[in-house]
């Protein structure tokens, strides 16, 4: 690695963190200041002798504007241009350079296009375009106010190609707009469409009052080849009809369709890495990696390269859950990007949309290598921008926040109150985890977020199921009656979140499904059957918001894996053919859904225990979980029905034997 001899850094307006080689360096009177090749004064204030450099800290009698040309000297023969340091993050810059219009981007009509970038440490930006012919032209911006430049082009530039080239801290680099909306495969340059002419959205859905969340990845919902879907790992494959297995029992979008839930939460679906888009078979990724905030993902699309398949396959499918009376949830990362130094506004402005502590050092919290500092002005204007840009152009019916606790409040706050505007019945809820103790970021335990604000509520996972982190700690399906009075908490809504916040589930697409945590601690198959009816029902009927995983109710495995993200589809995959050995299982979730659907969402009439059977009482409902294998006789008082699962009729009482989850319906 080449030796740097002289390095200058503008930390504040007018202060300089000047890094000068051991060998190289007497005394400060060998350094000069140019501006516009202008001396300027300046005086020392720290001097420290390191390994094999000085640090010197220098101040300039004026305000330093790093778009003109500042330059230091050693001896007038070794130059070097001052760069940005920590002064992006300094409140006076970013007061400056805080641009809140809404015309970023580009902004395109059949006669002229105008392109505009915030990069306010720049010095030249060329717009770079390309004709679909293979024809490139070159034009410059100029630059506006608060850190932005602009360009007009006069003619169409429907389907051209474009990049930016930019002058930044001393070198020319390649950046993608932050604000495109379509894209080549993998990123590698973005397109200029006419968005009048992507696929018209003509229905939408009111989300109801209590919603059924489904979490499914788009790749996993088709991938299992046995199903014979005709796209898929397809956006087209969440949207199939007429499939069935081998005993005719509907899949897919015609099962989803039936099974009462009220929304499907997709996997990340903007553009992520991980994936080759044009080789979707190569590797196997989640999607938590964004790449392009705007833009849907591109190895989901059956053309990645054409400017506007991707954008009309995923706008037909949510036209198409909306025409079915059903919602679509978007799973989005803003905790975190996928590289932080090909992030365009790190290349644009670098320092200033991550996380540092007090060394200088970027934070980790989110264990990707960085964590985006949410509360910036254009970091936080970025986020809300592109969750508008979602619900009026793709009609999504709700927001899942990926480590939403690594998200200030104030942007948490800020961007649901200007979604409601446009979607008064708007959901945005998150994974609310305390995993750093700055107490301005949206965890579950911080009061101030909005109480519109929903968490997922480990409290109801750990008590339910046992602690997800070790495998073999047992919940209260699993007959550990230590989590009897937890329960019953959270059933009379009593617990840690309140009821109105809280998306209760057991499983979702990270950890070890409920299967394959079961399965290790028991190794009874048809036990852990029994077990997850139970999970699920006390999930449907809890107090709050119910949340289901894909493949939850028919057992899915991860073949034991804890963490699947990057693994194969092998391993992912939903075994669609199952259903035939579970259809009596779904049947009672199906079920419990209906019934939930008939009560208050927020309350349970009546609970009560029977020895070790919790027993709930619903409108005309009487609902009996089972905790171990005494047992329970049901003195019959009036008519009681079965209303799914076996029974024994003997005398005037019905003989529960099992396991398991019975719920009696009063006629």
């Amino acid at each position: 690695m080449k030796k740097i001899k002289l390095q200058a850094f503008l930390d504040d307006v007018n202060v300089l963190t000047v890094l000068v080689e051991h060998s190289l360096y007497k005394n400060d009177q060998q350094l000069s200041i140019y501006h516009h090749k202008k001396h300027v004064n300046f005086y020392k204030i720290l001097e420290e002798k390191k390994d094999d450099f000085y640090k010197l800290v220098l101040k300039v009698n004026q305000k330093i504007n790093l778009r003109d040309d500042w330059k230091i000297t050693l001896d007038e023969a070794i130059e070097s241009e001052i760069i940005s340091g920590k002064v992006v993050r300094t409140q006076s810059f970013i007061d400056e350079y805080n641009y809140q219009d809404d015309d970023l981007g580009v902004s395109y009509n059949e006669k002229y296009s105008t392109f505009k970038l915030w990069a306010p440490l720049a010095k030249k930006i060329h717009l770079l375009l390309e004709s679909p012919s293979g024809h490139k032209e070159r034009y410059d911006l100029s630059y506006e106010k608060q850190g932005t430049w602009k360009v007009k082009v006069d003619k169409d530039l429907e389907k051209y190609t474009y990049i930016y080239n930019v002058y930044v801290n001393g070198k020319w680099r390649k950046v993608k707009d932050p604000y495109a909306i379509a894209s080549k495969a993998n990123g590698d340059i973005q397109y200029i469409i006419d968005s009048k002419k992507t696929y018209n959205i003509k229905h939408t859905y009111h989300n109801p009052d209590t919603p059924f969340i489904y979490e499914v990845s788009v790749r996993d919902f088709s991938s299992n080849k046995e199903s014979n879907f005709k796209n898929p790992k397809k956006y087209l494959g969440l949207i199939e009809t007429g499939l069935k297995t081998p005993n005719g029992h509907p899949i897919g979008f015609d099962y989803v369709k039936e099974l009462g839930i009220t929304h499907l939460q997709m996997l990340p679906i903007f553009d992520f890495t991980g994936v080759d888009e044009l080789n979707q078979n190569e590797k196997y990724n989640w999607g938590y990696n964004p790449s392009q905030y705007f833009i849907p993902e591109g190895s989901y699309a059956s053309h990645p390269n054409h400017p506007y398949t991707r954008i009309n396959e995923i706008k037909k499918v949510i036209d198409t859950y909306h025409q079915n009376d059903l919602g679509m949830i978007m799973d989005v990362v803003y905790n975190h990007v996928d590289h932080h130094d090909k992030f365009p506004y790190e290349i644009l402005t670098p320092g200033y949309s991550f996380r540092y502590d007090e060394f200088g050092m970027m934070t980790d919290f989110s264990g990707c290598k960085n964590d985006l500092d949410t509360s910036r002005p254009m970091i936080k204007k970025l986020i809300i921008d592109s969750l508008l840009h979602w619900l009026k152009f793709y009609k999504v019916d709700g927001f899942r926040f990926d480590l939403m606790g690594l998200i200030d409040y104030n942007t948490m706050n800020e961007l649901y109150l200007t979604l409601k505007k446009i979607k008064p019945d708007i959901l945005v809820y998150g994974e609310g985890w305390k995993i750093d103790n700055n107490e301005t970021l949206a965890h579950m335990d911080n009061s101030k977020l909005d109480d519109h604000i929903g968490f997922f509520n480990d409290e109801f996972r750990d008590s339910v199921k046992g602690s997800t982190f070790i495998t073999k700690d047992t919940g209260l399906v699993f007959g550990n009656l230590d989590y009897k009075n937890v329960v019953d908490h959270l059933l009379n809504s009593k617990g840690k979140i309140k009821v109105e916040k809280s998306i209760n589930f057991v499983e979702c697409h990270d950890n070890q499904t409920f299967f394959d945590k079961a399965m290790t601690i028991i190794k009874d198959e048809n036990l852990v059957h029994k077990y997850q009816i139970v999970a699920n029902c006390l999930t449907v009927f809890a107090p709050g918001t119910p949340f289901i995983h894909f493949g939850q109710e028919i057992y899915r495995s991860k073949s034991f894996e804890h963490n699947s993200y990057n693994l194969s589809d092998e391993i992912n995959q939903v075994k669609w053919h199952t259903l035939d050995l579970y259809k009596d299982d779904v049947f009672i979730l199906k079920s419990a859904i209906e019934i939930r659907k008939k009560m208050n969402p927020y309350h349970i009439r009546k609970t009560k225990w029977i020895k070790s059977t919790l027993v709930l009482f619903v409108g005309q409902f009487e609902i009996y979980f089972k905790f171990d294998d005494d047992n329970l006789t049901i003195k019959k008082e009036k008519y009681l029905y079965i209303h799914s699962s076996k029974y024994n009729k003997i005398k005037e009482a019905y003989i529960l034997k099992d396991i398991g989850v019975y719920i009696f319906e009063r006629k």
